[in-house]
């Protein structure tokens, strides 16, 4: 897909992706953990929840190019709606970071998408496998 063409997409369609995409990574970043199946679930939610992917987004914000701040904009500010009990801030910043990985997915970025998840990495203390 072009950048043009997953640009044209929702910002929640490129976010539904990006959720994919981000925790695919963070599950295979994980792998590395030597702990049983129900520990490295465990784990994993604790990076993927949308409180963890805002925390993660403070230290990436001021590496984004502009048109990746515009995509993330767009997922930050979708209408989409938000889980009970949930902080609502927190939620469209995360919402925010999956439109923008799935924007680098789709698009075919992959060296951009692999830099942006090491940054990811460092901020939330995993290292990376490679």
């Amino acid at each position: 897909m072009t950048e043009r063409e997953a640009f044209g997409l929702s910002a929640l369609t490129l976010a539904w992706v990006g959720d994919a995409v981000y925790e695919l990574h963070m599950r295979t970043q994980l792998l590395t953990k030597s702990h049983r199946a129900s520990t490295l679930s465990k784990l994993c939610v604790d990076l993927v929840n949308h409180g963890a992917q805002s925390k993660t987004l403070s230290g990436l914000e001021d590496r984004l190019t502009e048109l990746e701040a515009q995509v993330l904009r767009r997922g930050r500010n979708a209408n989409g709606s938000v889980p009970r009990g949930g902080n609502a801030g927190d939620y469209r910043r995360a919402t925010g970071l999956e439109a923008l990985v799935g924007y680098l997915y789709l698009s075919d970025q992959s060296d951009r998408l692999q830099e942006l998840l090491s940054l990811v990495d460092k901020e939330c203390g995993i290292e990376c496998s490679g």
